[in-house]
């Protein structure tokens, strides 16, 4: 996705890399991830637009279609989105942040789409993930926000909980949940503006708080997983120098 609202797909196949633009789009593209958002067993596209719609991309007999699923409450624009299990209960759902400083929450149940704002935060909320930052069992909702800290939303007994993990120098632009350490607790990373990567680790004290990297140019994404021949996860992170860093544990 980019600026200009296009959405391609990129294939890879015997060595032979293909573009296809699945939307050519007019809106700029602000969050896109792919899942079971239906909880039919189907995986869709999905992609929040600078006009605060929800986009469900759906390929079917060989054909891409596009529809609006839902559109967001409020007159901000959306930030970011992921798609998961956020409320533990086998249901899949999607959430987005927003420049309205929320979290919003997009359920397709009985063949409705619904939306609920599972938290606030004091400025406008950016990066999202989903995971078990807390190693607790359960996955929680992360979200990066433009007042400098990270949140943790959880579902428990029927009702949202927001809790503050910490802050950094400047907006965090984005989070994510992964155990790359080597022992196989689950740690949140966040990327700031000002320039470091942080890390933050559940103990039965609560949270703490590490920098655990710093940068010559703004960060603004990242991702955790395992690449090449790597026998543990790793941190991935983009920079407006126009590189990609690896933070290894070793």
């Amino acid at each position: 996705s980019n600026t200009t609202g296009t959405i391609t797909e990129v294939t890879i196949l015997n060595g032979i890399v293909t573009f296809d633009d699945i939307d050519p789009g007019n809106l700029q593209v602000w969050g896109l991830d792919i899942g079971d958002g239906r909880n039919d067993g189907i995986n869709r596209l999905y992609a929040m637009k600078h006009d605060g719609n929800l986009y469900e991309y759906s390929y079917i007999s060989g054909e891409w279609e596009i529809q609006i699923a839902l559109t967001m409450s409020g007159t901000s624009a959306p930030w970011d989105l992921i798609v998961g299990n956020g409320r533990n209960d086998g249901v899949v759902r999607i959430y987005v942040t927003s420049f309205d400083n929320k979290v919003h929450e997009f359920s397709y149940i009985g063949g409705n789409w619904s939306e609920e704002i599972i938290g606030e935060t004091s400025s406008y909320t950016e990066g999202i993930t989903i995971g078990d930052g807390n190693n607790d069992g359960n996955n929680e909702v992360y979200a990066a926000s433009n007042d400098k800290h990270v949140y943790e939303f959880s579902y428990q007994d029927g009702s949202w909980n927001e809790t503050d993990l910490g802050a950094g120098g400047d907006s965090m632009w984005d989070v994510e949940v992964g155990a790359v350490k080597g022992d196989s607790i689950n740690r949140v990373y966040a990327v700031s503006q000002d320039k470091k990567l942080y890390e933050f680790t559940k103990s039965d004290s609560g949270w703490s708080q590490e920098t655990v990297g710093e940068f010559t140019d703004t960060v603004s994404r990242l991702t955790i997983g395992v690449v090449g021949g790597r026998e543990q996860s790793a941190i991935y992170i983009s920079s407006n120098d126009k590189k990609v860093y690896e933070y290894a544990y070793e």
